[in-house]
């Protein structure tokens, strides 16, 4: 099984032609997550496209306008599910069914607005023998997954491994490599690894690959302003 990551910023504007140009490079995904998705006219011209190239399964948690929300785009038959106790971050977090396992695409706010989502996963991802957990988490551990030290919820982050027993799978394949998924316009303390894949005991075993695409992020005409990300499953 393989799942593709991406945070498309701000909806994707007039990006969203290359944007699904990039996706459709990536060859035999099974499940696309895209993040920063928002009820504007890109949201049907995405499901169209993602329909066409034989994503028939979908669920976003779209709302208003400027809202960023979660598309999740599925090969094959899937169950969708939103926790509606999460209340205001309820857009955040799309939980998928499939084979026996729950896949968790979210998209986490800044700051400190990032503890509810945090605390509510720790306690909820353990009750899943197979639970995957990805998207763009806006976090890592500090001086390890950034320049300098300036993550927020660092600690509830740390916490996927040690409270929650879930493996980063990227640190996995690469270990103590230093990789950036985004970085700021600001010059100083640069480079940040926020788009994440974290797996459960169970599946760790599994796990074949994991990897960053740094061309759409790269590119002079800015198509996203994050990496692609890629997790493979054996």
């Amino acid at each position: 099984m393989k799942i593709l990551s991406l945070n498309i910023r701000q909806g994707g504007g007039p990006r969203a032609k290359s944007i699904l140009r990039e996706i459709e490079q990536v060859a035999d995904c099974d499940i696309i997550v895209l993040t920063e998705i928002r009820n504007n006219l890109n949201l049907p011209y995405f499901k169209s496209v993602l329909d066409y190239l034989g994503y028939t399964s979908q669920f976003d948690t779209s709302g208003e306008p400027l809202l960023n929300g979660v598309l999740v785009a599925c090969k094959k038959k899937c169950k969708f599910h939103v926790y509606d106790t999460l209340g205001k971050d309820s857009h955040r977090v799309i939980r998928i069914s499939m084979g026996g396992m729950k896949i968790f695409a979210c998209y986490f706010d800044q700051g400190n607005a990032k503890k509810p989502l945090f605390n509510f996963l720790l306690k909820e991802l353990p009750k899943h023998k197979k639970a995957i957990l990805c998207g763009d988490i806006n976090t890592g551990k500090r001086e390890i997954d950034q320049v300098a030290a300036t993550f927020y919820c660092y600690k509830q982050f740390e916490q996927l491994e040690t409270s929650a027993k879930l493996t980063d799978a990227w640190r996995a394949i690469h270990g103590d490599k230093r990789e950036y998924s985004w970085y700021s316009n600001k010059p100083h303390c640069n480079g940040f690894r926020i788009d994440h894949f974290f797996v459960s005991a169970q599946l760790k075993p599994k796990i074949k690959d994991c990897y960053y695409n740094h061309s759409i992020r790269e590119r002079k005409d800015k198509v996203s302003d994050h990496s692609m990300m890629v997790f493979e499953l054996g």
